[in-house]
Protein backbone atom coordinates (compact mmCIF):
# COMPACT_ATOMS: atom_id res chain seq x y z
CA UNK A 1 0.00 0.00 0.00
CA UNK A 2 1.43 3.34 -0.97
CA UNK A 3 0.40 6.94 -0.42
CA UNK A 4 -2.13 8.47 -2.78
CA UNK A 5 -1.60 12.04 -1.55
CA UNK A 6 0.65 14.14 -3.78
CA UNK A 7 0.53 17.79 -2.67
CA UNK A 8 2.62 18.94 -5.64
CA UNK A 9 -0.14 17.90 -8.09
CA UNK A 10 -3.10 18.94 -5.94
CA UNK A 11 -4.70 22.41 -5.90
CA UNK A 12 -5.73 21.99 -2.25
CA UNK A 13 -2.27 20.70 -1.35
CA UNK A 14 -0.60 23.71 -2.97
CA UNK A 15 -2.96 26.17 -1.34
CA UNK A 16 -3.34 24.73 2.18
CA UNK A 17 -0.42 22.35 2.50
CA UNK A 18 -0.69 18.60 2.93
CA UNK A 19 -1.73 18.59 6.60
CA UNK A 20 -4.57 21.14 6.17
CA UNK A 21 -5.96 19.81 2.90
CA UNK A 22 -9.68 18.91 3.34
CA UNK A 23 -9.14 15.63 1.46
CA UNK A 24 -6.07 14.53 3.42
CA UNK A 25 -6.36 11.36 5.51
CA UNK A 26 -3.69 9.54 7.51
CA UNK A 27 -4.22 5.97 8.58
CA UNK A 28 -2.17 3.02 9.75
CA UNK A 29 -2.09 -0.03 7.51
CA UNK A 30 -0.73 -3.48 8.24
CA UNK A 31 -0.46 -5.97 5.42
CA UNK A 32 -0.67 -9.70 5.96
CA UNK A 33 2.64 -11.14 7.03
CA UNK A 34 4.19 -7.79 8.02
CA UNK A 35 5.16 -7.18 11.63
CA UNK A 36 4.99 -3.39 11.68
CA UNK A 37 2.13 -1.22 10.43
CA UNK A 38 2.93 1.62 8.03
CA UNK A 39 1.53 5.15 7.98
CA UNK A 40 -0.38 5.81 4.76
CA UNK A 41 -1.10 9.37 3.63
CA UNK A 42 -4.10 9.41 1.36
CA UNK A 43 -6.13 11.76 -0.73
CA UNK A 44 -9.72 10.73 0.08
CA UNK A 45 -11.12 11.03 -3.49
CA UNK A 46 -8.23 9.01 -4.93
CA UNK A 47 -8.48 6.28 -2.29
CA UNK A 48 -12.28 6.10 -2.68
CA UNK A 49 -11.95 5.61 -6.45
CA UNK A 50 -9.35 2.90 -5.93
CA UNK A 51 -11.58 1.14 -3.40
CA UNK A 52 -14.60 1.40 -5.72
CA UNK A 53 -12.60 -0.19 -8.53
CA UNK A 54 -11.55 -3.01 -6.23
CA UNK A 55 -15.15 -3.57 -5.08
CA UNK A 56 -16.37 -3.46 -8.68
CA UNK A 57 -13.86 -6.13 -9.70
CA UNK A 58 -14.90 -8.31 -6.77
CA UNK A 59 -18.57 -7.86 -7.62
CA UNK A 60 -17.94 -9.00 -11.19
CA UNK A 61 -16.25 -12.12 -9.78
CA UNK A 62 -19.24 -12.77 -7.52
CA UNK A 63 -21.63 -12.39 -10.47
CA UNK A 64 -19.58 -14.88 -12.49
CA UNK A 65 -19.62 -17.42 -9.67
CA UNK A 66 -23.35 -16.91 -9.18
CA UNK A 67 -23.99 -17.59 -12.88
CA UNK A 68 -21.97 -20.81 -12.68
CA UNK A 69 -23.88 -21.96 -9.59
CA UNK A 70 -27.17 -21.13 -11.32
CA UNK A 71 -26.17 -23.30 -14.28
CA UNK A 72 -25.24 -26.20 -12.00
CA UNK A 73 -28.50 -25.79 -10.08
CA UNK A 74 -30.46 -25.97 -13.35
CA UNK A 75 -28.74 -29.25 -14.27
CA UNK A 76 -29.43 -30.67 -10.81
CA UNK A 77 -33.12 -29.68 -10.82
CA UNK A 78 -33.56 -31.25 -14.26
CA UNK A 79 -32.05 -34.47 -12.91
CA UNK A 80 -34.43 -34.41 -9.93
CA UNK A 81 -37.38 -33.88 -12.27
CA UNK A 82 -36.41 -37.05 -14.12
CA UNK A 83 -36.29 -39.20 -10.95
CA UNK A 84 -40.03 -40.11 -10.91
CA UNK A 85 -39.82 -41.26 -14.53
CA UNK A 86 -36.71 -43.33 -13.77
CA UNK A 87 -38.40 -44.81 -10.71
CA UNK A 88 -41.48 -45.74 -12.72
CA UNK A 89 -39.33 -47.33 -15.45
CA UNK A 90 -37.35 -49.27 -12.83
CA UNK A 91 -40.53 -50.60 -11.22
CA UNK A 92 -41.87 -51.69 -14.63
CA UNK A 93 -38.62 -53.50 -15.40
CA UNK A 94 -38.72 -55.25 -12.02
CA UNK A 95 -42.26 -56.42 -12.74
CA UNK A 96 -41.20 -57.79 -16.14
CA UNK A 97 -38.16 -59.57 -14.63
CA UNK A 98 -40.24 -61.08 -11.83
CA UNK A 99 -42.79 -62.38 -14.36
CA UNK A 100 -40.00 -63.93 -16.45
CA UNK A 101 -38.46 -65.55 -13.35
CA UNK A 102 -41.78 -67.17 -12.43
CA UNK A 103 -42.08 -68.90 -15.78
Amino acid sequence: MKDTCNPADCAFGKEYGQEKCPNFIECWWQEDGMDKPILVKDCAPHRILMMLQDLHNRFIGVQKQQAEVCGQLFIMTEAFKMLPAYKKEYIEQQKIFSIEDET
